[in-house]
């Protein structure tokens, strides 16, 4: 985006992370209090994507015999978590959001906010707190991030707008993170809503 602004004809952000979101809110797999409540649970039955998944029983067992056999995959995840810090101090700096004209000029920009810390961090918080997982001292951390985050969230994701002067904004109201994979129907209302607003 920032090297070849000119090849986007418009964009949907879907649960996105803006530029100064890791510098200011919590890496929840990061924490040490987070990673304790954690411990033993399998993170996609925990937050309830199984169950709410729009996928058949079929389509859901490709997907996670995919993930499972894809070790190329699995590497880049890891190295995605160890450079993720390292990334945004680079994105950051080349100041995206605060252009004028904006970056994208009048290029069509969706963004999609789902419900992360109310819903897939919430869920992953009580399920382990209930087996019994960390101390006191684990939870208040992990309570004190998750309320940083709510709290904060919602503006780092209205931040995408600033990227053009034609904006949409979706909100998944029955999503944490996975919108695409629980209100799927919202993706293609982003997607359509772009191609709908491309300039001529």
């Amino acid at each position: 985006m920032n090297s070849r602004p000119q090849d986007i004809l418009g964009i949907v952000f879907s649960d996105g992370t803006a530029p100064h979101f890791w510098s200011t809110l919590p890496m929840f797999p990061m924490l040490p209090g987070m990673k304790a409540i954690m411990e033993g649970l399998d993170y996609k039955e925990t937050i309830g994507l199984k169950a709410e998944t729009k996928l058949s029983p079929e389509e859901w067992d490709a997907y996670q015999k995919g993930e499972k056999e894809n070790e190329t995959g699995k590497r880049q995840v890891g190295k995605e978590f160890t450079f993720m810090p390292e990334t945004f101090v680079e994105v950051e700096k080349k100041d995206l959001l605060n252009q004028t004209p904006p970056k994208l000029g009048n290029r069509p920009v969706c963004v999609i906010k789902g419900n992360h810390p109310t819903r897939d961090i919430q869920r992953l918080y009580e399920k382990g707190v209930a087996r019994g997982n960390g101390t006191e001292e684990d939870r208040k951390e992990a309570r004190d991030a998750i309320g940083v985050w709510i709290e904060k969230e919602k503006g780092f994701h209205e931040s995408f707008l600033k990227l053009s002067s034609k904006g949409h904004w979706i909100e998944a109201t029955q999503s944490g993170h996975w919108v695409h994979h629980t209100e799927p129907e919202l993706i293609v209302e982003g997607v359509r809503w772009v191609f709908e607003n491309l300039e001529e």
